[in-house]
């Protein structure tokens, strides 16, 4: 029997998941159904909490109450790391890239409190944390899935084979 495992799914997945047949659309929204269908649950914070409340489509809406009705949702009261902010700060290339990595480090947090893995289609931001966790301890062990169509990442078939962490999808992996 597979572990259920708390994911940390990004608003960004809350604003594209709908119910048209755009593929980025589409590929969100099987994300979510597949989380509500297999024993996963989603972990919010209170900063991504209110992203998802800002950025939610009416879809989304709908299956975060079903998660919370089936009790699949864990509120986390999480602090800021601190030592993690200031570590970013110190390693980031440049100050353009520590403000990307500053706006979602409530991700990371976040999925430091529960199972490690979050779930995001910005690749932008993943670069960047991946670029810094040579020297960033509490990043080697973050797992990052990107459903994007594009980004052919088998995000479908790992949620049912129960999110087993694959070291290509930690931060600390080799591109």
């Amino acid at each position: 029997m597979k572990k259920s495992k708390t994911l940390v799914i990004d608003s960004d997945i809350a604003r594209a998941a709908g119910t048209t047949q755009h593929p980025v659309s589409s590929a969100c929204r099987e994300v979510l159904e597949n989380v509500l269908e297999i024993c996963h649950k989603i972990a919010l914070s209170p900063i991504l909490k209110e992203e998802w409340a800002k950025h939610q489509s009416k879809y989304t809406s709908t299956w975060l109450r079903t998660m919370i009705a089936k009790r699949k949702f864990e509120f986390k009261q999480i602090s800021e790391d601190q030592q993690l902010r200031v570590k970013i700060t110190q390693h980031a290339a440049t100050a353009e890239i520590n403000e990307i990595m500053q706006k979602d480090i409530h991700l990371i947090e976040t999925a430091q409190v529960t199972e490690k893995i979050v779930i995001s289609m910005d690749n932008t931001v993943r670069e960047h944390f991946k670029t810094v966790s040579s020297q960033i301890h509490e990043l080697k062990e973050i797992s990052w899935a990107n459903p994007h169509p594009d980004r052919q990442e088998s995000v479908i078939t790992w949620l049912k084979d129960g999110c087993e962490i694959e070291n290509r999808r930690k931060l600390s992996s080799s591109p």
